[in-house]
């Protein structure tokens, strides 16, 4: 697998480096700017949980489910 897999099945196309985690916690961490969020998850994943949110299903598959 390795860097070329995550290449096309990553969204954003490249693996993440040590600044794309970095930069989101300094931003949690400078109060100014981040102060009034409450209970918030940030995804740090390239696009990734945004790509498997796209699924979709019947609502029919859906009723299914929750009959059994």
């Amino acid at each position: 697998m390795g860097q070329f897999h995550a290449e096309r099945t990553i969204p954003m196309r490249r693996v993440g480096i040590p600044d794309d985690i970095a930069e989101p916690i300094a931003f949690l961490a400078d109060s100014k700017v981040s102060g009034y969020m409450t209970g918030q998850c940030i995804a740090i994943d390239g696009g990734v949980t945004l790509q498997h949110s796209m699924i979709t299903y019947s609502i029919d598959d859906v009723v299914k489910q929750m009959n059994n």
